[in-house]
């Protein structure tokens, strides 16, 4: 299933949920939110985990890492975020993995294989 909110682009497979960024996103609490909505109507009521492609240029505000940390939905049990060397992406990802400390196990890749062998060893 596949579906496009503001800020990203959806596809639910295999109880994983691949969040595309979109390029230069407005990566607000409200876009978060519809986020998560979508994300909600896919999965229904499945154990499910998620993969942020994080690859493209975008900024996450603070206010809206913290939220993303705190409100994940309760039936997702991981995510992997897959980012490459841009120097602002990972920066990003490191200041939400330790600073914002999100509410479900999460984990940074550099390459999508090894962040989805993660994920189902997350879901088993």
């Amino acid at each position: 299933m596949k579906r496009e909110t503001a800020n990203s682009f959806l596809e639910y497979s295999n109880n994983i949920m691949f969040v595309r960024i979109k390029e230069d996103a407005d990566m607000t609490i409200k876009s978060m939110k519809e986020q998560y909505v979508a994300q909600a109507e896919i999965a229904g009521t499945d154990n499910y985990a998620v993969l942020i492609d994080g690859r493209n240029n975008v900024t996450v505000p603070s206010e809206t890492r913290q939220f993303m940390a705190a409100h994940s939905p309760i039936n997702r049990k991981a995510t992997a975020i897959v980012s490459n060397n841009n120097f602002a992406t990972l920066l990003i990802a490191n200041v939400y993995l330790k600073k914002d400390k999100p509410n479900a196990p999460t984990k940074l890749f550099k390459h999508e294989a090894e962040a989805i062998e993660w994920l189902k060893e997350q879901l088993a």
